[in-house]
């Protein structure tokens, strides 16, 4: 991704114990065409499998909604499975307490 507005990197454990590293990329929203009731784009890097996608929303504040929720559900998934993950570089856990706003996960 060129220019990534927001980046995460995170190490990761898998359930069956395989550790690796991931990078998390936002991107900015832009318009899909010049017409003033376009719909916008998102660019995410998805966490597992470092793919870069497109989430569409009707402007460019659900975009980007809609491209966090999507990380986070992926990430929720992998911690759901009974992986783990990291802050990089160290032994503390990284939990969804560290996104403010998001409650009901740990």
């Amino acid at each position: 991704m060129t220019n990534p507005v927001a980046t995460r990197e995170l190490s990761c454990v898998s359930p069956e114990g395989e550790a690796f590293d991931i990078t998390i990329q936002i991107g900015r929203p832009t318009p899909i065409s010049d017409r003033p009731e376009s719909d916008w784009r998102c660019p995410v890097t998805i966490p597992f499998g470092g793919e870069e996608r497109e989430i569409y929303g009707v402007d460019s504040w659900q975009a980007l909604c809609l491209a966090l929720s999507l990380v986070h559900a992926q990430l929720a998934e992998f911690l759901r499975r009974g992986g783990k993950l990291y802050h990089p570089g160290g032994t503390e856990e990284f939990t969804f307490n560290d996104f403010p706003g998001v409650t009901g996960h740990s």
